[in-house]
């Protein structure tokens, strides 16, 4: 499939190869345990108590766009998707 990547501030197309599921409940599921235990998002990880910690950690491993924390994060405020954290592991917003 076609995507966008940046690299050195420059926006090119690729051709990547993507994973495919058997449902949604799959894909989040996989989701879920590759940003919690891959040890690519270990600095990450240690932000698990903060929404906005663990994505600022995560955006230059995880994504190529130099904005991704910050577009991610408009979304999770902007639908208020931080009040799904569990109150056993609290954000620190």
């Amino acid at each position: 499939m076609p995507t966008l990547e940046i690299s050195d501030g420059q926006e090119r197309y690729v051709r990547a190869r993507f994973q495919t599921f058997d449902s949604p409940a799959d894909s989040v599921t996989y989701h879920g345990a590759l940003l919690s235990q891959d040890d690519r998002y270990g600095a990450a990880q240690v932000h698990r108590s903060s929404w906005r910690g663990f994505l600022d950690a995560l955006a230059p491993v995880y994504a190529s766009d130099p904005r991704y924390a910050q577009r991610v994060g408009w979304l999770i405020e902007r639908y208020e998707l931080d009040h799904w954290v569990s109150e056993l592991a609290p954000h620190n917003a």
